[in-house]
């Protein structure tokens, strides 16, 4: 009985408390998603003593090769970071180079992650039209000054 008490009691709280919160929240959009959190909160009071009641354990089941499995996500995880890493200074380099009046017809950002948490750049290619060959000091300048790297720029 004394349980029950204790649930209906933090259950009153988390009414009180979720009501609080709502009266206080700004109108408009936040509002509708401070809603969403707060009923989920109030729902997690509600089942949080059933779930408590209940024993829901998983069979003791262990993989039979979980090495093979890690080194190859692990690959696919650097492999991913460095094409998103590579297209994304693509991108501000064209932004870069936009900003200077250069519209680049290819630029290659190559990475290298030489650590768990290192990501250098080991090569920049920017293919532009002959008419900028006349830049090509002021634009090499500007990609060694924001990226400390020596750009090659190749004219077509």
């Amino acid at each position: 009985m004394d349980n029950i008490k204790r649930y209906l009691i933090s259950l009153c709280f988390c009414a009180v408390f979720s009501a609080l919160i709502m009266m206080l929240a700004p109108k408009g959009s936040h509002k509708k998603m401070l809603g969403f959190v707060v009923n989920g909160f109030f729902l997690l009071a509600i089942v949080s003593p059933i779930s408590k009641g209940l024993s829901l354990t998983m069979p003791d089941v262990k993989p039979a090769d979980t090495n093979h499995w890690e080194s190859n996500l692990t690959e696919e995880i650097e492999l991913l970071t460095r094409q998103k890493t590579e297209e994304g200074l693509a991108k501000a380099l064209a932004e870069e180079l936009r900003a200077l009046d250069v519209e680049a017809k290819k630029i290659s950002v190559n990475v290298d992650t030489t650590g768990e948490s290192s990501i250098s750049i080991s090569k920049i290619l920017i293919v532009l039209d002959r008419k900028y060959a006349l830049s090509e000091i002021k634009i090499a300048d500007a990609v060694m000054q924001n990226y400390r790297i020596q750009p090659r720029i190749v004219f077509e």
